[in-house]
């Protein structure tokens, strides 16, 4: 694949709102991490982009992390969606993705903010692109 689709793929990912923060929520609650939440039971917000590190902030082993997390995501994702719909088993799907997150050595919210990040950093974006390529082998 070339890197111009990888970096698509990449900005698909962050565009789609990560799809990750409520997934880490959720899997969170699921797992009973999360206290259960009420109109007067104040939570404290998901860090938001304005909390991410500067780009420059983001060291060769968190995009290393980052790039084994996406990989790992992106094939979860990609058998997920292989299922027959009546099959398929979102909750242990979202499951699987926090947990390949964490093994790649990133928490959940750290992945969300380098990938917010790459909406607005185009030399981390392509940082990322390149070590997500050498994983795939594309």
């Amino acid at each position: 694949m070339k890197i111009t689709s990888r970096v698509a793929s990449l900005s698909a990912l962050v565009l789609a709102g990560t799809g990750l923060m409520g997934l880490a929520a959720s899997a969170a609650n699921a797992q009973g991490a999360l206290p259960s939440t009420s109109a007067d039971t104040p939570r404290d917000p998901l860090p938001d982009s304005t909390s991410a590190a500067p780009a420059a902030a983001v060291d060769e082993v968190k995009i290393n992390q980052f790039a084994d997390a996406y990989v790992a995501v992106q094939t979860i994702q990609k058998n997920a969606a292989a299922q027959p719909t009546t099959t398929q088993d979102p909750q242990a799907t979202q499951t699987l993705m926090v947990n390949a997150i964490k093994k790649s050595g990133l928490q959940v919210d750290e992945f969300n903010q380098i990938a917010q990040l790459m909406n607005t950093d185009l030399e981390l974006r392509n940082k990322i692109a390149g070590k997500v390529q050498e994983r795939d082998g594309s």
